[in-house]
């Protein structure tokens, strides 16, 4: 009877998938219509539990395109090639860079790695490994980053200053945006030694302490936050704003090149 149903439902010239739902809803099998936005609103819901403000605003970009690129699609039309469509998305209509599509693709499958643990999917779209180009190293020249030191941020927020204040140590250190998150704790004084010029910093990439140099430019910023009460050696910022607000800065000071938390500006003389 079923075979016979179906058959008779094919007549009507309808896609496979419209026969196919039809019979399953009028057997019962039709089960819960998942959506797309519906889960994303979830996931994100679970995400703003441990994730800073920051980067939940950077998942509601994703949120925006993924739901600009494929709507409110149920989910049996997300299919293992879903993800290299919306990368090809963001890269051809989008104009976005290869590396802004393999950061987006990748938050995006941590998603659909979820719900393949909620067992909504079976499996996972596939991500696609776009060639970035090489990262540009800036260095500054000790005229640049005068200019950069120098630029007037009085009106600007607070932020800008910190902003500042985190490039100039990455410059003066040689450090990692990620190993100077070490300093952004009240308990990173205990590891600073402005007398003899050093700070016992333990890498988070390789878990590993080593004796950083602290020329005098460095301990200069160090000694002035300890001197004002400042609570922690690094200011706290986040990666995202830091970017951003040396860019501004940058600008303002009227660098010809692009400057970038990310990109690991550095002063060319700085560890001389």
């Amino acid at each position: 009877r079923l075979a016979a149903r179906a058959g008779g439902a094919l007549l009507s010239g309808e896609p496979l998938e419209t026969v196919r739902d039809r019979i399953r809803s009028e057997i019962g099998l039709a089960g819960r219509d998942h959506r797309l936005a519906n889960l994303l609103e979830e996931w994100l819901a679970v995400k703003a539990l441990t994730l800073k403000p920051s980067s939940l605003e950077v998942l509601r970009r994703l949120e925006r395109h993924l739901l600009d690129f494929a709507g409110n699609v149920s989910l049996d039309r997300v299919d293992r090639a879903f993800l290299e469509r919306f990368q090809a998305y963001l890269t051809g209509e989008l104009g976005h860079s290869p590396a802004t599509a393999n950061r987006l693709g990748q938050y995006a499958r941590t998603f659909f790695l979820w719900l393949e643990e909620r067992g909504l999917i079976a499996k996972a779209p596939r991500q696609l490994a776009l060639p970035e180009p090489r990262r540009e190293v800036v260095f500054l020249t000790p005229e640049e980053l005068r200019a950069f030191q120098q630029v007037d941020l009085s009106d600007l927020p607070e932020g800008y200053e910190r902003a500042r204040t985190i490039f100039l140590l990455a410059c003066f250190t040689g450090l990692r945006a990620s190993d100077l998150k070490a300093g952004m704790t009240p308990e990173a004084w205990r590891t600073i030694d402005l007398e003899a010029g050093v700070w016992h910093l333990r890498e988070r990439k390789t878990e590993i302490y080593r004796r950083v140099p602290l020329v005098e430019p460095a301990r200069r910023i160090l000694r002035e936050r300890l001197e004002s009460g400042a609570v922690t050696p690094v200011p706290k910022l986040s990666e995202q704003k830091v970017n951003r607000y040396v860019k501004e800065i940058a600008a303002r000071a009227a660098l010809r090149r692009r400057c970038g938390w990310v990109m690991v500006a550095k002063c060319r003389n700085a560890r001389c």
